[in-house]
């Protein structure tokens, strides 16, 4: 009986230490992945500095979306407001603002 109780412990404990293997190893793999600086995708380009890009009064960032080397921005406003509605490129690896898609409502 007592060799049954220390196999009972001792296989607990190996998978106890494994557990905790398979949780470091995760830990590591979204640290190596994220960075210092956050998130990352795996295909992205190296990245810009700051880019500034104006947006109207009122207006708000809805959606963002990475797309290979280019993040895609959707806008829009209160009351679904004509100006806000836009979609906004973004290339990733010079922070140039590459197009605007502007929606208009038909009367």
């Amino acid at each position: 009986m007592q060799s049954i109780k220390a196999l009972v412990i001792i296989m607990g404990l190996l998978i106890l230490a494994g557990l905790g293997l398979l949780v470091y190893g995760m830990v590591n793999q979204v640290s190596e992945v994220a960075g210092p600086g956050g998130p990352v995708a795996p295909d992205a380009p190296g990245g810009f500095d700051e880019v500034e890009i104006p947006l109207p009064s009122g207006c708000s960032v809805v959606e963002t979306r990475v797309d290979g080397a280019r993040l895609i921005v959707r806008t829009d406003g209160p009351d679904s407001n004509a100006p806000c509605r836009k979609i906004i490129i973004i290339d990733l690896e010079s922070g140039e603002v590459l197009g605007r898609v502007q929606f208009k409502l038909e009367p």
